[in-house]
């Protein structure tokens, strides 16, 4: 994972920011998918089945080259591809179902997840996104340690004061 973001990620983030877009965000896509990274803490279907230690590592990976890459696939592993996981039928499962627009919203029976009733299903992937998003704070962590200046950290580059007091606002010199 980390050998992937060195080389296709990292170097373009200054870019895609400045653009506002990810160049090929499908092409990115399906190389995260050939690796195995979408959907990676599932079993089945053709997911790998790691463990969910594995998936927050990889977040941590992904986290650290760019938030945007590591929102990619936590969506699309934890929200997307979760609940049908989890909740859908096995001719679901076995399928690929296209998203349907219709106005106005019906959903079609063959969209219906039989395996559970109400908003369970749909709000349970948020539950399942909270593994893979905790891990994104550590990967940026990492990613600014990894950037600081070498050599020893002086008093001067602090940004934070020691003393809680000297943080308080202070009145302006001869205006009291």
């Amino acid at each position: 994972m980390r050998q992937l973001c060195a080389e296709r990620i990292e170097p373009h983030v200054a870019g895609w920011s400045e653009r506002g877009r990810i160049d090929d965000v499908r092409g990115l896509a399906k190389e995260l998918g050939a690796l195995g990274v979408l959907g990676m803490h599932l079993e089945g279907y053709g997911c790998a089945g790691m463990s969910a230690t594995e998936y927050g590592l990889a977040c941590l990976e992904l986290e650290a080259a760019d938030s945007g890459i590591r929102c990619l696939v936590s969506v699309q592993g934890s929200l997307a591809m979760f609940t049908l996981w989890r909740w859908g039928s096995a001719e679901q499962k076995a399928g690929q179902h296209p998203v349907r627009e219709q106005h106005p919203v019906r959903l079609p029976a063959d969209g219906v997840l039989p395996g559970v009733t109400g908003l369970k299903g749909p709000l349970s992937c948020l539950n399942e996104a909270r593994y893979g998003i905790i891990w994104g704070p550590l990967g940026a962590g990492r990613r600014a340690v990894s950037r600081r200046r070498p050599g020893p950290v002086r008093p001067s580059d602090r940004r934070v004061p020691a003393d809680p007091a000297d943080a308080a606002p202070r009145p302006p010199r001869g205006r009291r």
